[in-house]
């Protein structure tokens, strides 16, 4: 069983072209095992923050955006987060910003890894005994927006990342069938740039998407983080009517990835349709989900008998196919 919660209290205050944000919350996470169980996984997290945020018009083309939050946990001692955005109007159309923070994460047992084991084989352990993951991290993206004659719009977001994450919680073995998570020796750093456009024409619009994930392990020889796909597309035509008709056309493309022992999958594409015709207090939807069938199935065997040992499956397609949902939504 897990509970979480979380409370926030903020004051704003200032001038419109110098404002003030600050705040307080409240964080907490607890999980108790369902069964009684020599191996207790059960853990409670609290955590207490307070922030600040500034944000300046320094002049017509420049504006600031500071920051700070500090985090004090019960078991991980005190957090403090600043953070830092500079934008620029270099003209009425285009806008350029740069940025960059700190941040953490606490440990849990909930992870991609351990709920792809479904949680089997993992062994009890101390959250105290690990430390909270650290990051920093900067960005810098360019905004262009321009009408093209009566009827076009066309816009485009150009982002540029980098963060890199210290004291990664991983989880290692199996040893004699048993999993644990530690520290790794080293870091994990993701850098990459994504690109969005977005071109319009009178009731139609389309977006396309393109994002390049770069992730390498420091801790273990700047390998590719397994089952994370360096390129990645999205394409999506929607049709929309007032209050009358709303259509979409969606294709979105996973290049190769890595398994955990290193061999490459393949890659592949999904295709994507939905409509919806809104009347007066009652609307209808149709929705075929993948209907270019695409699964993991179609590119290797899978023994679904043997994959009820968890750690024999590992997931970087779709395991459903081609699917088909509609419905009706009542207005009162």
């Amino acid at each position: 069983e897990q509970t979480a919660t979380f409370s926030e209290a903020t004051y704003s205050f200032g001038e419109p072209r110098n404002s003030w944000l600050v705040g307080m919350n409240i964080y907490s996470d607890q999980f108790k095992e369902s069964h009684s169980s020599s191996n207790d996984r059960s853990y409670n997290q609290l955590t207490a923050g307070v922030f600040v945020q500034q944000n300046t018009q320094i002049t017509d083309l420049w504006s600031l955006e500071t920051g700070i939050r500090l985090d004090q946990s019960r078991n991980y001692g005190l957090q403090t987060l600043p953070r830092l955005s500079v934008m620029y109007k270099a003209h009425p159309k285009l806008t350029l910003r740069i940025g960059g923070g700190l941040g953490y994460k606490l440990p849990t047992i909930f992870t991609e890894d351990t709920e792809r084991l479904s949680f089997q084989g993992l062994e009890s352990f101390n959250l105290n005994n690990l430390d909270a993951e650290q990051s920093y991290g900067g960005n810098f993206d360019i905004n262009y927006k321009t009408a093209i004659g009566n009827d076009w719009t066309f816009s485009v977001n150009q982002l540029f990342y980098y963060t890199q994450l210290n004291n990664p919680v991983v989880l290692t073995g199996p040893v004699g069938g048993v999993y644990s998570f530690q520290n790794a020796n080293g870091n994990l750093s993701s850098k990459g740039l994504e690109t969005n456009l977005k071109l319009t024409y009178q009731d139609f619009k389309l977006f396309v998407n393109y994002a390049l994930i770069d992730t390498e392990l420091g801790y273990n020889a700047n390998l590719q983080k397994p089952l994370t796909a360096k390129h990645n597309i999205g394409a999506v035509l929607v049709y929309e009517e007032h209050e009358k008709w709303r259509i979409g056309l969606e294709s979105y493309y996973t290049g190769k990835q890595f398994r955990s022992d290193y061999t490459e999958t393949n890659d592949y594409w999904l295709v994507g349709f939905m409509a919806m015709r809104k009347f007066e207090h009652i609307s209808l939807y149709i929705n075929f989900e993948n209907f270019s069938d695409t699964r993991q199935s179609r590119f290797e065997n899978i023994n679904f008998s043997n994959s009820m040992n968890p750690e024999a499956l590992e997931v970087w397609a779709p395991m459903d196919g081609f699917i088909v949902n509609g419905g009706i939504i009542l207005e009162f």
